[in-house]
Formats: C-alpha cells, structure tokens, sequence
C-alpha cells in the first residue's frame, strides 16, 4: 500500500452492532457506515478490504471477492486502521492550518535566520509587497526606522527565552507610508525542543 505511494482512502466500514465504537470512530472522521459487506464492497470498488475482527468469515468473503492479496486481517488490520487514521488526521490538521493561515491579520512565516518563507495575501494587502518581493528578504524589509537597535534587542531575546513577543511596533509600507501594527511572534519548536520556524 505504501511503498506504490498510492493515495489511501477509507471508502466504509461495516458493522451490524449499532453500539460499536468503530461507528462513532467513522462518524468523526467522515466514513460510509455499511450494514452489508457485499453493498459494501460493491461501493467501494476498487478496494482494499481490511477484517479487524476475528471472524474469518468476513475476511473469506472479502477474499472471494476481492482477491487472497487485497485482504489484511487480526492485528495486520488494526495496526493499519489506526496508521491512517492519523494520517486523515495530519491531513485535516493541515487544512485548518491553511485556513487559519488565510485570515484578515497579515501572517509572515520565516526560517530561524530571519529570512521570509511564506507571507497570506492579507500580510500582501497590507504592506504593498507581492509574496515574491518578500520571500527570500528579512522583516527588516519592513522596517520603518521609528525603533532603535536595543528595542529589536529586548524583543529576540524574549522570543528566545518566552516563544513569544506581543506588542506594537511600526513598520514601513513597500510605497514609504509609515503604519502602526499590533505583532503577535510565535516561535514554532520542532520535537527536539529547538526552534525550526
């Protein structure tokens, strides 16, 4: 399933036990529920059939209709089911983080140099720069000469030593107008604990 680098879709379920957690599991995250393996099968051609259960007569049926290959059952199953159900979930956690990137407030992401990697279409509206003027530059693209150089001091080290700055600050359009903005800066740590973004 993997090693082909196919996209994987979990087409149904099935399960006659209106009380199983496997439905409430498949409610959350959008899955067919199926009260018959054959309507099941037939609906989610071509499939793959996994058997989490210990009744080998639905991995036998499965087999007739599916092929000996395309079945998986017992532990194999489980162990599967719950590898793409993280999966869905990453997937659906990326979503939203694109969402939430697309918001009214400009948003800028950068590297831990500085250096601009991804700007919204708002943070575009609001200081003039197309994405490509300000990806590759540093914030200081932004800078207005209002702040001298121990206010930028006070706020990298306190997003070193707290993750995060909050605070007004003003910066400079890409046409030379002066603004206030309100910043909220976050430091994103990658698992090691180190600061990645």
């Amino acid at each position: 399933l993997f090693l082909d680098d196919k996209q994987i879709i979990i087409a149904g379920i099935i399960d006659t036990n209106p009380l199983a957690p496997a439905l409430s599991i498949a409610k959350k995250h959008g899955i067919n529920h199926f009260t018959n393996l054959a309507e099941a099968i037939e609906a989610s051609r071509p499939c793959i059939a996994f058997n989490l259960t210990g009744d080998e007569s639905v991995t036998a049926y499965a087999e007739t209709q599916l092929g000996n290959a395309n079945v998986i059952g017992g532990f194999q199953a489980l162990f599967l089911w719950k590898v793409l159900t993280r999966l869905k979930q990453s997937e659906e956690g990326l979503r939203i983080a694109a969402a939430v990137f697309e918001s009214q407030d400009g948003m800028v992401v950068t590297d831990t140099e500085g250096i601009i990697l991804r700007v919204n279409h708002a943070f575009c509206e609001i200081t003039g720069f197309k994405a490509e003027e300000a990806i590759g530059q540093t914030l200081r693209l932004l800078k207005s000469g209002r702040h001298d150089a121990a206010f930028y001091t006070v706020m990298w080290k306190r997003i070193k030593r707290t993750g995060a700055w909050n605070g007004e600050i003003w910066n400079r359009r890409k046409n030379d107008q002066l603004y206030p903005a309100q910043l909220s800066i976050t430091a994103v740590k990658g698992n090691n604990g180190e600061i990645t973004h």
